[in-house]
C-alpha cells in the first residue's frame, strides 16, 4: 500500500483559535463543511497528541464546550466533518 493522502471533500472544518485562557471548559468552535451531518472532536495535551483528554463524536452544531474542566496545560484540538453514512 502506498503513504495516506489527506483529501477533503466539501472541504474541512477551519477551528477558531482560542489563544491562552484561564476557562477550564473552553467552547471549541468551527466552520461548517458542505455535506457534513455532524463533527467529532478529538483534545490532547500538546505534550501527548496522540491519546485524548476529550472524544466528542455526534455534535450536530458548530461548536463543543468540554463538559469536565480541562487541567492547566497546553491542548491541541482536532475536529473532523463526517456525513450520514460516514
Amino acid at each position: 500500500y502506498s503513504n495516506v493522502v489527506e483529501c477533503y471533500v466539501g472541504g474541512n472544518p477551519v477551528v477558531t483559535a482560542i489563544g491562552s485562557t484561564t476557562d477550564t471548559t473552553p467552547t471549541i468552535s468551527w466552520r461548517s463543511v458542505d455535506g457534513a451531518s455532524g463533527y467529532q472532536v478529538f483534545i490532547a495535551l500538546d505534550s501527548n497528541p496522540t491519546v485524548a483528554v476529550v472524544q466528542q463524536t455526534g455534535i450536530g452544531s458548530l461548536s463543543y464546550t468540554p463538559t469536565t474542566p480541562l487541567a492547566k496545560g497546553k491542548y491541541r484540538a482536532w475536529v473532523r466533518a463526517v456525513n450520514a453514512s460516514n
